[in-house]
């Protein structure tokens, strides 16, 4: 995430993370922070656009007969573009009311071009389902639903370290599984949002 951007302006200084569990916390200080001093609408969408378009470049980076490490860095690095997406497209749902734009994922990849187009669906069912259900949903039921989002992501990096690495895992299927990783930190970052707009955390 080198472009500029309302995360990079907001998080200067700070270590990056290097866990999932550290990711949380940064993107939950992120979005403290835009409750407390909102950023310009056009921002965030303009944010949203820098994020997605870094994905497919992150992606394509993947070569052959790369280290666990590798694996688990570009794990990372998709969950986390994700995230931030989501919680900044979250931020736009729930504090301004607004409706959020879906850029193409565009990849020169043929093989990549239909998972591109299904994770493109997805993010928008996810980001129709936080404007529909989400914005007016009790606390209860957001905390958990965030709870849940939480756990169900914080073995990610072993997983991507493993599917990176594998003889028998084609570099097609990780580059699916880091398309998969943006869809799971965006759902994560946005029920992260609705927690701290919507339950008032």
């Amino acid at each position: 995430m080198k472009p500029q951007t309302v995360w990079s302006e907001r998080n200067k200084g700070r270590t990056a993370a290097v866990t999932v569990p550290e990711l949380y916390q940064q993107v939950e200080q992120f979005l403290r922070s835009l409750k407390d001093k909102p950023a310009p609408h056009n921002e965030l969408l303009e944010q949203s656009e820098t994020l997605s378009r870094a994905l497919m470049p992150l992606v394509a980076a993947v070569k052959e007969n790369q280290s666990m490490l590798q694996a688990q860095n570009f794990t990372l690095e998709a969950f986390a573009l994700g995230m931030v997406r989501g919680a900044g497209d979250g931020a736009v749902l729930f504090q301004y009311q607004q409706s959020v734009e879906h850029p193409e994922f565009e990849t020169d990849d043929e093989a990549l071009k239909s998972s591109a187009e299904v994770l493109h669906k997805n993010i928008k069912h996810i980001a129709e389902t936080a404007q529909n259900q989400w914005a007016k949903a009790h606390s209860d039921d957001l905390h958990l639903l965030c709870g849940y989002g939480k756990q169900e992501n914080l073995g990610s990096l072993q997983e991507g370290g493993k599917l990176g690495v594998k003889d028998e895992t084609s570099l097609f299927e990780f580059r699916k599984f880091l398309l998969a990783s943006f869809k799971g930190g965006y759902a994560t970052g946005m029920i992260q949002a609705a927690v701290i707009f919507v339950a008032g955390d």
